[in-house]
């Protein structure tokens, strides 16, 4: 079972993609959402993920989208939230989205193979998920 992590901005195809091919498998999805610019876009989000049957889904906001630093903590407190929460499952991060700082922040505690945790990256213009 996965555990998927999606960095909201304004493509949401990519986060869509890998979520929606692991549904059946996926037992919760984070939107991790900086600012305020992108709260109805990760609310539509909701939408959509419920509509296709993902309804366990919950939305993380963050003040910044560029405080490495802050956005660094929050992914060490969900990284260890996701261990306590979802011991036995795998955790995918999806660094498509958000700005380069949160990839970056995220992207450094989450892609941990020996941890059961895989950061992924959609490229859209291949169609294909690296």
């Amino acid at each position: 079972m996965f555990v998927q992590i999606n960095l909201i901005s304004h493509q949401l195809i990519p986060n869509a993609i890998p979520t929606l091919a692991w549904r059946n498998n996926t037992v919760k999805v984070f939107l991790i959402v900086a600012g305020s610019t992108f709260n109805q876009s990760s609310q539509q989000l909701v939408k959509f993920y419920n509509k296709n049957g993902i309804k366990n889904v919950e939305v993380i906001k963050t003040e910044s989208p560029n405080d490495f630093h802050e956005l660094r903590k929050l992914a060490t407190k969900l990284f260890d939230r996701i261990k306590v929460e979802f011991p036995n499952d795998e955790i995918v991060f999806n660094a498509t989205g958000g700005t380069k700082p949160m990839s970056l922040a995220f992207y450094r505690q989450f892609d941990q193979p020996n941890e059961k945790s895989l950061a992924i990256y959609v490229d859209t213009d291949a169609n294909r998920i690296i």
